[in-house]
């Protein structure tokens, strides 16, 4: 037996098994089956029942490369398979493009718990160090005992060796813990020089739900580099992958505004080298007796730390000059951070005002919310909430209250000017007046929240103030702002959809301007969690055309960022909005891209459900441009299963379409797909008939991306057949495309592809050039493949 088989057996079957302990089986198991089917069919069902047999068997003993059952495995297979092409040399080439999309596909997990986690090719994470903490407050006071508490706690369990170090913060509303946690985060930031991670998990908002601990896994996911398109699909695996980057680092972690234990448990590290701060209004004693947490109850302020806040925005020499009624402030605010903060921030601003004055409108405002008293320190707070919003103009004062109208959880002044219906400066000026007046905080450049207490403030004075209908017009207007701006930065990120005829703009809306493909990557990115907020919202309200076309607008960013959680449960969404509304063209949107979504999270059969019910209602629609459309993806979604008939039988479908529709450009695109999934079935003869037709036709009508892609699968054929010069040469071709394109990810593809030419070969230098070139560009966009080539090139 040839040599080179010989080593393709050995090598493909390592791949195979290893993809047994993966989420890519399934997909991997459909490959090799259909290989059998090819060339041994009567084989086939017994060869389904063996693999089927080792796999469950490494799931049993959960496969660890380490374990003799895991070499024991690859063992069988490598036999299997050398037996395999020693009858069947021809298959020697189809065998290689499966396992190379089975290696692609799979990359390289391991066993954490129950879960799989890939751990090897997540791009070069060491490099990064998340520094996420929020800046600190600049008129922080007191607090000595806690700071040394906190500090002391980390100086006793130094070097322990024992269980992750927790603290947990908890406290009334507004007493400063958030303030405390940040503070001496930032002192001792330097003490975990591999980061510093933060997320607001929203515990007790009242406009919305709190952040999911998922949500919050995939933001640090993210803050760590980790690539997108290489996460574990399922929210589990993702939990375990972030308890493994965490592991052996020195890391800081501030959990903020939790709700109770639950919320937090899930993202705690599991590594002795990290410290967690969690704050919380309510006493988490699950946290205390199940993780040994250290508890911090936060009081309010003493009577001298109270007055030494004021004298920081104040000055003492205006304290000492009215001490009674600086007290009597001091007493109004009940100590509370906030409070004080708030009423500091009004007289700052107003150098001529009596302090006594101060103290008697408090006193006043105080009088009116006797009767709301519930004997707790809310009705003191809202009554400087009172005092403060009663002094704004009427502009700033309106914004206020519809600001609790906004899903959250923060908002830019451009969508602030939609949702109060102002102009761009008047919006600009009200928004900076808020901020002046401490009642709502700009916490990165350009976007601004508040405290959930203001929030729950600001709700009341709308329910008080603004009938139910400016309520609604309110979010209306709000739904069109992030809608248009939405579908214009959809239309940028990929200019070739279809634009969508929109819901009309309710006057006062002022959507953004977005002109650049970079630009609107960063708005969808800056606006990510508004964006599923204010669709969450829109469905509440059943505004159902906003909710599926929002839907709509963002099914590409979501997808190209890897959010397909996210991506799931908007398209959900649209699709029930669609049921709703008994909109047959909304309902077959919603469809093709829920099954887009469930393709990326391996839920093949809901794919294929979906993507079913979408060509079924576009062709009753008689948009055969859209139903073209949707089977090439409904052929990816086979492609993914190993079911390559199938998706030959979809690409061929849309093929037909679009020679029906005399769209040449659909033609040609759909002639590759066809040749593409023939040659991933072992017939490479007639994948470059069809191909080199579709390059012809791409060539003359300058589509040249597509053409690249084409003479890749061209070159692909090439391979399968055996004809290594011809793949070589179009393989060329291929990348000198990509590269005046700019294409760099398929630039650096190419070149690996070259590489496993030139080594099948036995040219090692050559090999070894093009995969350096290869790796050289990987690292450069930090993907995943990196670490994999990197490992190839060692062995070399």
């Amino acid at each position: 037996m040839d040599a080179e088989l010989v080593a393709l057996a050995v090598s493909a079957g390592s791949v195979l098994v290893g993809a047994m302990v993966t989420d890519t089986w399934a997909a991997a198991k459909n490959r090799i089956v259909a290989l059998w089917l090819r060339y041994q069919p009567d084989e086939a069902p017994a060869v389904a029942q063996a693999l089927d047999q080792t796999q469950g068997h490494l799931a049993r003993t959960g496969g660890d490369s380490r374990l003799p059952e895991r070499a024991a495995a690859e063992s069988q297979w490598q036999e299997r398979l050398s037996l395999f092409l020693a009858e069947h040399p021809q298959a020697g080439g189809t065998l290689a493009g499966l396992i190379g999309q089975i290696s692609t596909q799979q990359a390289a997990y391991t066993v954490h718990g129950d879960n799989i986690i890939n751990i090897t090719t997540l791009g070069r994470t060491d490099a990064l160090q998340p520094r996420q903490l929020p800046g600190a407050s600049r008129h922080f006071v007191g607090r000595i005992a806690e700071i040394d508490s906190l500090s002391g706690l980390v100086a006793r369990t130094s070097g322990t060796g024992g269980m992750v170090v927790i603290s947990a913060i908890d406290g009334t509303a507004g007493v400063g813990k958030t303030t405390l946690a940040l503070h001496w985060a930032h002192q001792v930031a330097s003490r975990y020089p591999d980061g510093q991670l933060y997320v607001n998990l929203r515990g007790f908002d009242p406009s919305g739900e709190p952040v999911q601990p998922h949500e919050a896994i995939r933001g640090f996911l993210d803050a760590f580099g980790v690539d997108a398109s290489h996460l574990p699909t399922s929210t589990e695996a993702q939990a375990g992958l972030y308890r493994t980057l965490l592991a052996g680092r020195q890391v800081l972690l501030v959990l903020d505004n939790a709700r109770d234990t639950d919320h937090v448990r899930p993202l705690l590290p599991g590594s002795a080298t990290c410290m967690v701060i969690v704050t919380s209004r309510n006493q988490l004693t699950g946290l205390i007796a199940a993780e040994g947490a250290y508890p911090l109850t936060l009081d309010l302020l003493t009577a001298d730390e109270s007055r030494e806040l004021l004298a920081q925005r104040l000055g003492t020499g205006r304290l000492a000059r009215e001490p009674e009624a600086t007290d009597e402030i001091i007493e109004r605010c009940a100590r509370l951070p906030l409070a004080l903060s708030i009423v500091t921030a009004r007289i700052t601003h107003r150098p001529g005002l009596l302090l006594r004055t101060v103290a008697d409108q408090l006193h006043h405002a105080r009088g009116i919310l006797d009767a709301l008293d519930t004997g707790d320190t809310m009705t003191d707070i809202r009554a400087v909430f009172s005092w403060s919003y009663s002094l704004l103009p009427p502009e700033p004062a309106r914004l206020f209250r519809l600001l609790g109208t906004h899903a959250g959880p923060d908002i830019t002044t451009p969508a602030a000017a939609s949702l109060s219906a102002m102009s761009p400066d008047s919006a600009r000026r009200a928004v900076n007046h808020l901020v002046r007046s401490h009642l709502v905080d700009e916490h990165t450049p350009g976007r601004h929240t508040f405290h959930d207490l203001l929030r729950t403030y600001a709700i009341e004075q709308s329910q008080i103030t603004d009938t139910a209908a400016q309520q609604a017009q309110a979010r209306l207007r709000t739904a069109n702002h992030y809608l248009h701006t939405a579908h214009t930065a959809a239309l940028l990120l990929d200019p070739h959809r279809t634009p969508l005829p929109l819901a009309p703009q309710e006057a006062g809306t002022q959507p953004e301007t977005l002109t650049a493909y970079d630009q609107a990557l960063a708005w969808c990115e800056a606006e990510h969690s508004v964006l599923l907020n204010t669709l969450a919202q829109a469905s509440a309200h059943t505004l159902d055309t906003h909710v599926w076309q929002l839907a709509w607008t963002l099914t590409d960013y979501l997808d190209r960022c890897g959010h397909w959680h996210d991506q799931a449960t908007v398209q959900t969404l649209a699709l029930a909005a669609a049921e709703r509304l008994d909109d047959p063209l909304a309902r077959a949107h919603s469809r093709r891209n829920l099954a887009h979504a469930c393709t990326r999270l391996g839920r093949y059969d809901d794919a294929i459900n979906h993507f079913q019910a979408a060509v079924d209602a576009f062709s009753f629609l008689g948009a055969d441009n859209l139903q073209a459309g949707v089977r090439l993806n409904y052929a990816w979604a086979h492609e993914l299963t190993g079911a390559f008939d199938q998706a030959l039988q979809q690409a061929q479908a849309a093929l037909d379409l679009y020679r029906s529709l005399q769209d040449e450009v659909g033609q040609a695109r759909s002639l590759n797909a066809v040749g593409w999934y023939q040659t991933l079935s072992g017939d490479h003869e007639h994948a470059l008939t069809n191909c080199e037709e579709a390059l012809t036709r791409l060539r003359r009508l300058g589509v040249q991306h597509d053409e690249a892609y084409t003479l890749e699968s061209i070159a692909h054929a090439y391979r399968g057949l055996g004809q290594l010069p011809q793949a070589a040469a179009h393989y060329h071709e291929a990348l000198d495309l990509f590269h005046r394109l700019g294409d760099r990810y398929y630039e650096a593809a190419i070149n690996i592809r070259l590489g496993e030419l030139d080594q099948a070969s036995g040219r090692t230098t050559q090999a070894r050039h093009h995969w350096e070139q290869a790796l050289d560009i990987l690292d450069s966009l930090r993907h995943r493949d990196a670490d994999d080539l990197r490992a190839r090139l060692q062995q070399l």
